[in-house]
């Protein structure tokens, strides 16, 4: 008789590859967005209800985000992201991947990287900030280890 773990099929996906990002100033709650079977996940401003921010979706609730600001994907065991051509820019680790405008060449994702999605906008006075960027700590998740590092 073979042994089988509990409540374990053969025909459910695991919930990795996965990238985690967690907040860095409250801008967002902590997301887990599923990268299966290659797909691409957009990241984006919130337009209507079909786009509504979640902790499994690459949605945000900010005006600083492009319709359509970056995509993310899994191949080969890495995790990538691109900027699509929005206008205040995908920065990792504070380096902008590409001109407003200009769409960026795929950049490999690793593990307490830095993610910023558009910049802050400050007020007349050069002190208020008026619009928050999203601001994350990555984690790319593909083992049960790396989700149980992921869930402290």
């Amino acid at each position: 008789m073979a042994l089988t773990q509990p409540f374990s099929s053969p025909h459910v996906h695991p919930p990795y590859p996965s990238l985690y990002l967690y907040p860095l100033n409250d801008t967002f709650i902590p997301k887990h967005i599923f990268l299966y079977n290659g797909q691409r996940v957009k990241i984006g401003r919130q337009t209507n209800t079909n786009t509504m921010p979640g902790e499994r979706n690459g949605y945000f609730d900010s005006r600083l985000l492009s319709r359509q600001h970056a995509e993310i994907w899994e191949d080969s065991g890495k995790i990538y992201i691109k900027d699509v051509k929005s206008s205040n820019g995908t920065f990792i680790n504070g380096e902008r991947l590409s001109p407003e405008g200009v769409e960026s060449e795929p950049f490999e994702l690793k593990n307490d990287d830095i993610v910023e999605f558009g910049i802050d906008i400050i007020g007349e006075d050069n002190k208020t900030t008026i619009h928050h960027k999203v601001a994350a700590r990555v984690m790319c998740v593909f083992t049960d280890e790396d989700a149980h590092l992921g869930a402290r």
